[in-house]
């Protein structure tokens, strides 16, 4: 994947995580304190700013936090989806991270929401 297309989805990311924190008052240290695994203030701002991408495990612990769906807010951009499918799968491998795309492509990003056909 193309550098800038990883860096236009970790600066989309870092936004919405300002935004919903900022929706609830917080801090970008009270952010770090809240999280379940240890963080930093500067961890915060790093990845608000765009220049640290979190883990699957990090934008898992964002959603619970915040109580958000995971897939919609931070599962929008092909680049997070694809870093959580090798998270998942313990493989970079191309092709089996493209098959998985195309899997998650079919599955409803709310529970609600039927699912499409791939």
């Amino acid at each position: 994947m193309a550098q800038r297309s990883k860096t236009m989805a970790g600066i989309r990311l870092g936004r919405r995580v300002k935004s919903l924190r900022r929706e609830r008052g917080m801090e970008q240290a009270d952010l770090a304190a809240a999280l379940p695994e240890e963080a930093s203030r500067s961890l915060i701002s790093y990845i608000e700013t765009g220049r640290s991408f979190p883990t699957p495990k990090r934008i898992e612990e964002f959603a619970q936090l915040f109580e958000v769906d995971i897939a919609a807010p931070f599962l929008d951009s092909d680049d997070v989806r694809h870093r959580l499918a090798g998270a998942i799968l313990g493989t970079d491998d191309e092709q089996v991270l493209a098959l998985i795309e195309r899997v998650l492509d079919g599955l409803p990003t709310r529970i609600s929401d039927p699912p499409s056909k791939v």
